[in-house]
């Protein structure tokens, strides 16, 4: 072997060994770190890996918005922060709470208290601390986000209501869903804790304004901070609804009314369209908007004037004179009279030994259905009503709509009543008395009707041709330019001769314009107008007639009832107004009518409003 190769060898071998050592400490190294994390830091790393993990979360969908007719917003929605924490993500549950109090000024112990009581659910799941967090308490905590791990910010969407307790019977509310209603196939698909429609539009339309939730699969780490998002699924918002109310007239309408109580209808007599619908006392939604309060439910329920009770179509009333309408075109369907027959108004009407008064103490005198119907003349229907029957009365009482459901799109509405002899067989198990058909004939007795359904008896009245089908629902919006199917209102014909309903409107005209109509002090200054006074005894045997100087108990007045529609040569619009208690309808109920006429037709009209 030469010199050169003995050296090319020796230096082969040292590198070999140079190198050797290098791979033999770079493996002792890995060695120790790996002993290191393996198992003097086992605990440490086995507590982050459990930590770092994917969570699924609900993206909640955006609830559809309520607008008026002209796209005026009824209900929207808006941000609410929450603050919560995520248990299982904070070692230090004292010194999270310490900084948190720091940070925003709470009491600690508050919090600890949430966070006790949710001891039971999993470790993994938001407890809500805090709601509604101010914006200047959101930028605290934002800033100091990562000195607090496990603390989350959970926005939610909650309902505003721009117009404060205005249409509140109609929107509605919502509250959180209970374990019955979970339990439902009507609910499938909803969970604990969120939020469903519990009265008015926002409960029939649930499925519509509720929207489809979506998700996001994240992974985050120790801290709670997502990492990477790996499957999302964006959620779908709610239908948006367009009602058939003009916001503006609607809170006219609230601030012309006069009285504790009642309600007030405003319809389109061509379809039934609700223009505008009050019933008095409201109340205000946003209370519902996070679970009312013990104290507000108790304000709210035992409150003697029912707030919570859509008078409109829940309140049950006798309609008093405005039923005559109904007792005159059965008179007339059926020959008993024509528009010209007459009979003698000398103040009361005699059937056995029994007298029944006229409301007017001066006498009418000889008079005509036109004038009787204009002068509201007890004794005239006292006399047809005796002819008629009161199974014949129902009959045309049923042809108008009365004594059945409108279907309204609302929940909770009432048949009202219209007595027969059979009804009283079954219902009261006894015989029915010609008296009872003469208190029928005027609207009291056991007759009962909802505000809406004499606005329906009112705009048939009116369109004189067919009953229109009460509704709030324009139009649904999937978005601004998708329109959804629309409810079908349909409409039935009136089985009333067209000459018969000319003769009530004639009457109705007189009401308004003869010399002793009783309204004739409350005609509307923008158009002409038809209406119908009714003043309906609350207890029967008690007199409301008490000394000089003392006040009539509010319990004890009469209700006041009046009912229109305008113009009276081309109807729009019809209306009926009741007050609770309020006395008489030409003084009481008119006075609201025409408000309302005038303000539709130079404000509502005169902005141009198609109806």
């Amino acid at each position: 072997m030469t010199v050169s190769n003995r050296f090319s060898h020796k230096s082969y071998k040292t590198r070999y060994k140079v190198f050797a050592g290098v791979i033999i400490v770079i493996f002792m190294i890995i060695s120790i770190r790996l002993w290191y994390m393996q198992v003097v830091k086992a605990g440490y790393y086995k507590d982050l890996a459990e930590n770092n993990r994917i969570r699924l979360k609900t993206i909640k969908a955006m609830r559809g918005k309520i607008y008026d007719r002209n796209g005026v917003t009824l209900v929207d929605n808006y941000p609410y922060f929450n603050l919560a924490v995520i248990p299982e993500n904070v070692k230090d549950i004292d010194a999270l709470l310490d900084n948190l109090a720091y940070t925003i000024c709470v009491d600690k112990a508050k919090l600890k208290e949430k966070i006790h009581a949710a001891r039971f659910k999993p470790p993994f799941k938001p407890v809500v601390l805090l709601e509604n967090l101010s914006r200047a308490d959101l930028s605290k905590i934002e800033a100091h986000k990562l000195n607090m791990p496990g603390i989350e910010i959970i926005v939610e969407s909650v309902r505003h209501y721009p117009f404060k307790k205005s249409a509140s019977h109609i929107i509605g509310y919502l509250s959180e869903i209970n374990s019955q209603k979970l339990a439902l196939e009507k609910y499938k698909g909803y969970k604990a804790g969120d939020l469903i429609g519990n009265f008015g539009i926002e409960k029939v339309y649930e499925s519509l304004l509720r929207g489809k939730d979506g998700f996001k699969e994240v992974e985050v780490d120790a801290f709670g901070r997502e990492l990477t998002t790996l499957t999302m699924r964006e959620a779908q918002p709610g239908s948006a609804i367009y009602l058939t109310l003009d916001a503006k007239l609607q809170q006219f309408v609230e601030a012309a009314f006069v009285g504790s109580a009642g309600a007030v209808v405003v319809m389109d007599v061509k379809n039934g369209g609700i223009l505008a619908q009050f019933s008095k006392p409201n109340f205000d939604p946003s209370l519902f908007v996070k679970g009312i309060s013990s104290k507000d439910w108790k304000i709210l329920s035992e409150d003697p004037f029912l707030p919570l009770q859509n008078k409109v179509i829940s309140g049950q009333y006798s309609p008093g004179s405005v039923f005559k309408l109904v007792t005159a075109a059965a008179a007339l369907e059926e020959g008993i009279i024509t528009k010209d027959s007459t009979f003698f108004c000398n103040g009361s009407f005699r059937l056995g030994s029994s007298r029944f008064s006229c409301w007017k103490k001066a006498v009418h005198g000889k008079i005509n259905l036109i004038d009787a119907i204009a002068q509201s003349c007890d004794v005239y229907f006292y006399n047809i009503g005796g002819v008629l029957g009161v199974n014949s009365i129902a009959e045309y009482a049923n042809k108008f709509g009365l004594g059945e459901m409108t279907n309204i799109d609302l929940e909770y509405e009432k048949h009202g009543l219209i007595p027969t002899t059979l009804w009283k067989r079954r219902a009261l198990k006894s015989t029915w008395f010609k008296g009872e058909t003469i208190s029928v004939a005027i609207g009291q007795s056991y007759v009962l009707v909802t505000p809406l359904q004499v606005a329906l008896l009112t705009a048939t009245i009116a369109n004189g041709e067919y009953i229109p089908a009460p509704h709030l629902v324009r139009e649904f919006r999937a978005d601004k330019d998708t329109r959804e199917d629309q409810p079908l209102h349909k409409m039935r014909k009136l089985p009333i001769q067209k000459e018969t309903i000319d003769i009530i409107r004639e009457g109705m005209f007189g009401v308004m314009y003869s010399a002793h109509g009783t309204a004739r002090g409350s005609k509307p200054e923008s158009v002409t107008a038809a209406g119908k006074t009714g003043t309906v005894q609350v207890f029967s045997g008690k007199t409301t007639t008490l000394p000089a100087g003392e006040e009539i108990p509010y319990e004890l007045r009469d209700h006041a009832w009046f009912v229109s529609y305008a113009p009276a040569e081309n109807p729009q619009i019809a209306i009926s107004v009741l007050v609770e208690h309020g006395g008489h309808g030409g003084s009481a109920a008119a006075p609201i009518a025409k408000k309302i006429i005038d303000f539709y037709f130079t404000v509502i009209k005169g902005d141009g409003d198609n109806v």
